[in-house]
């Protein structure tokens, strides 16, 4: 579930406030942390990328 989170976000359909609470965001933050520099659906995560989508948590 986290992972789907991921991709929903790096594509740009959710954000990370619209997580849901029985998942939390700070799953959905270390899942993409495990997954910067590779491809997350045909997106390559980057470190930049992953600032952008992620930090302001």
């Amino acid at each position: 579930m986290a992972y789907t989170y991921v991709v929903l976000i790096v594509h740009g359909r959710r954000t990370l406030d619209q997580v849901p609470k029985k998942l939390g965001p700070a799953a959905v933050i270390a899942e993409a942390k495990k997954r910067i520099g590779t491809d997350v659906n045909g997106i390559v995560l980057t470190q930049e990328l992953f600032d952008e989508k992620f930090a302001n948590a």
